[in-house]
């Protein structure tokens, strides 16, 4: 007896779920694979040591003096006699605003899997644009609030700075993922976005 004679007993849409696994499986793939490429060059152009080789860090200099300067503006509300140097605020507690506390890894993962997913190019701009906006924003608030814990709560300062918004921003980063690829209704189906709306 032939071996695949079962398939030809397969109903019409058990034939057709198993088409459409194969269709999420190869989309998944497709996805996980441009995700970890897209992640890798961008993060390599973060980390890379600039100065230790003689080039520029004008760019994330900028970055971090105009996180510092919109933290310190709101701060500036509620708080009298800060000083500002650099990408550092001194008042009743001194925070600084270093590379790695400016959500980039954040913004790189976030770009990463917009980039990477399947759907057309103005959607994803906008998704990506509202996405880091977004994530600037709420980086904003981490830092108010770091300035806060530090200068009310200061034994878990380290706790709230290195576990808990690491993980909040984390979350909240996939979730706009989430949110930004479910609203992408018109991708091509069998993609990624189309697979997560559903």
């Amino acid at each position: 007896m032939h071996r695949g004679w079962w398939k030809a007993r397969l109903p019409d849409r058990a034939r057709e779920r198993q088409s459409w696994r194969g269709l999420q499986g190869s989309a998944g793939l497709r996805f996980a694979l441009r995700f970890g490429g897209i992640s890798l060059l961008l993060f390599g152009a973060y980390c890379f040591p600039y100065a230790e080789v003689g080039l520029s860090e004008a760019f994330f200099n900028a970055y971090l003096d105009g996180y510092t300067r919109v933290v310190s503006s709101i701060l500036r509300l509620f708080e009298n006699g800060l000083a500002v140097s650099f990408n550092r605020i001194h008042g009743r507690f001194s925070i600084e605003v270093a590379k790695g506390c400016d959500a980039m890894d954040c913004n790189i993962l976030f770009t990463s899997a917009i980039l990477a997913h399947t759907g057309r190019w103005g959607q994803k701009g906008l998704a990506l644009l509202a996405g880091l906006a977004a994530i600037a924003g709420i980086n904003v608030v981490r830092v108010v609030s770091l300035y806060y814990t530090g200068l009310y709560w200061p034994s878990r300062f380290s706790f709230v700075h290195t576990i808990l918004w690491p993980l909040l921003m984390l979350s909240l980063t996939v979730a706009l993922f989430l949110v930004a690829t479910a609203l992408t209704r018109r991708a091509p189906k069998g993609s990624l976005a189309t697979s997560v709306a559903r």
